[in-house]
């Protein structure tokens, strides 16, 4: 197995959370890329292709797309360490949050626009370690999931912080992933300890995770694609999307977005391109050349895509053609 590449293609221990949105009445794209944006919304403007940062008050803030055009932002920074849904419409406008300025959290808002945003939450615990929430906007209270398994589970915690949650949608499960680990945890909500595990593709982890639909979800292992079935807990179909590079060097693929049309758009830094897969058996589509290393990826029409660079930012509109 070569070596790894570069590992620096995320926020930090929340680096599947932030993700492209598109507001097509507006012709904007949201996004928040961390080590560039310095926690801000960035907005590009897809007729003028300019380029703008909203909301720098939102210290870290880093965002995950809803439905409805809704989104969740996190804010580990700010002043009340929070959670808010905000919409892809206006997104410098708070909808709802919840404020941990206390023992207590607080919660303000339209708690009904909670059931469109992921309720589990990955957030900073110092020293060296995260933390994982499940959010009950209707009990106003939020659970805090024991992190034992974690902290006491030879997790090397300085390098390996989680990643990602999901929740299934039986409601009762959390899935959670962890840096350079290829296992994802499965969290019973109720029992608050771990009920058991999904090994994925064996390629040294970072997993992002995303439902595909009521029966199965997407999971990124580095440099291949999952689709894991929830009612066996295992990955079923997996496919390697980013080849070594010529010295040996294995080369992580970047991030992707599932479409409702049942395709998948998949970022390749080390390509400078973006694939359209089938998310059913990952076959490939299309393709647009984009150059560079894009990182993000999110579609403004059925056959153009928006991309950010993952070391400047710098975004680029390119087309998918057939493969």
């Amino acid at each position: 197995m070569g070596t790894r590449s570069d590992q620096s293609e995320g926020d930090g221990c929340n680096s599947g959370i932030a993700k492209m949105i598109f507001n097509p009445a507006a012709g904007i794209v949201i996004d928040s890329l961390g080590w560039v944006d310095k926690g801000a919304l960035w907005a590009f403007d897809i007729a003028s292709q300019t380029e703008n940062l909203i909301a720098s008050d939102l210290a870290g803030a880093s965002i995950r797309t809803g439905e409805g055009g809704f989104f969740r932002v996190w804010h580990p920074k700010c002043a009340d360490s929070m959670v808010s849904i905000r919409h892809v419409g206006a997104p410098g406008i708070e909808r709802a949050a919840v404020r941990f300025r206390g023992a207590k959290p607080e919660f303000s808002g339209d708690v009904e626009l909670w059931r469109f945003v992921e309720t589990a939450v990955l957030m900073f615990a110092p020293p060296h370690h995260e933390k994982l929430i499940k959010i009950d906007p209707i009990g106003r209270r939020v659970v805090e999931l024991d992190p034992s398994w974690y902290l006491r589970g030879g997790y090397d915690l300085v390098y390996q912080g989680l990643i990602d949650c999901l929740t299934l949608p039986d409601e009762n499960r959390v899935i959670v992933s962890v840096q350079r680990s290829s296992k994802l945890v499965v969290i019973d909500i109720e029992e608050n300890r771990p009920v058991g595990s999904i090994e994925l593709a064996d390629r040294g982890g970072n997993p992002n995770l995303r439902m595909r639909t009521g029966d199965d979800f997407i999971a990124s292992d580095y440099d291949t694609l999952c689709r894991v079935e929830v009612g066996s807990m295992s990955a079923v179909r997996s496919v390697r999307l980013q080849r070594e590079a010529s010295d040996g060097t294995r080369q992580f693929i970047g991030d992707y977005q599932l479409q409702p049309d049942g395709t998948c758009l998949v970022a390749r830094p080390f390509s400078g391109d973006v694939l359209m897969v089938d998310s059913g058996d990952f076959k490939v589509l299309a393709r647009a050349e984009v150059g560079g290393q894009p990182l993000r990826v999110c579609a403004i029409s059925a056959d153009c895509v928006v991309t950010r660079d993952r070391k400047t930012g710098a975004p680029s509109v390119a087309t998918l053609r057939p493969a």
